[in-house]
């Protein structure tokens, strides 16, 4: 199976894609209600989600916008990680960098990871974020699933 992931902190962020020929999706789909405050610079923070089935992780996607309060531009990239102990812990894949514009519009940024071997066990969809903050928003609500540092 592949898998697209989405990202869903809080049901945030991410989109998680298994192998193309029967491409479904795991993680939070929809759009939570909330948005952030500007995300920090240099931080990791991710939501856990468990595959239905066993499979190969293609890609990852978040849900973001440039409307964080703070001009100018914010790098982030996706990360994958296995869980251990409810915390995010060996990183398995990452897109590239990616970078959101102070304006830009709330969509789903989805890129791909390559290809990750994932069982249905817990994972991490983590947004890393670069040395400038406050631009770059994420959307949450529901109950607490998330994960954050440095």
């Amino acid at each position: 199976m592949s898998y697209l992931l989405p990202a869903a902190l809080l049901g945030l962020l991410s989109l998680g894609t298994l192998v193309p020929a029967h491409a479904q999706t795991f993680g939070r789909t929809d759009v939570g209600a909330i948005p952030s405050a500007g995300l920090t610079a240099n931080a990791k923070r991710g939501s856990k989600f468990t595959p239905p089935e066993p499979g190969t992780a293609t890609g990852l996607c978040a849900y973001l916008d440039g409307n964080g309060g703070v001009s100018g531009t914010q790098d982030f990239r996706l990360a994958l990680y296995s869980d251990r102990g409810g915390v995010p812990d060996s990183k398995l894949g990452e897109t590239s960098q990616i970078r959101i514009s102070s304006g830009d519009s709330a969509h789903w940024y989805c890129f791909t990871i390559g290809y990750v071997s994932v069982s249905n066990v817990p994972y991490w969809i983590v947004i890393h974020t670069g040395p400038t903050g406050g631009v770059i928003r994420d959307f949450a609500d529901g109950p607490a699933n998330w994960f954050g540092n440095n």
